[in-house]
């Protein structure tokens, strides 16, 4: 998921031509934070930032995967 954020864009930070009617919300990534029990990875698509929150709160989630 952070793969696909372009940071040198701002709403959306992705690349629209592929992405397309992208909405700039924050989503949760399939990732775990290490030692954080309820801790988990996010990409804003507003700015491209990655943070981690914890796993209660609302997120919106995009099927993504590997292209191998």
């Amino acid at each position: 998921l952070m793969n696909i954020a372009d940071r040198s864009k701002l709403n959306p930070a992705i690349d629209t031509t592929v992405f397309q009617n992208v909405v700039s919300y924050i989503y949760w990534s399939s990732t775990t934070i290490i030692g954080v029990e309820h801790g988990g990875w996010d990409v804003n698509f507003y700015s491209g930032g990655v943070n981690w929150s914890n796993k209660s709160t609302s997120r919106y989630i995009r099927c993504v995967r590997d292209k191998n």
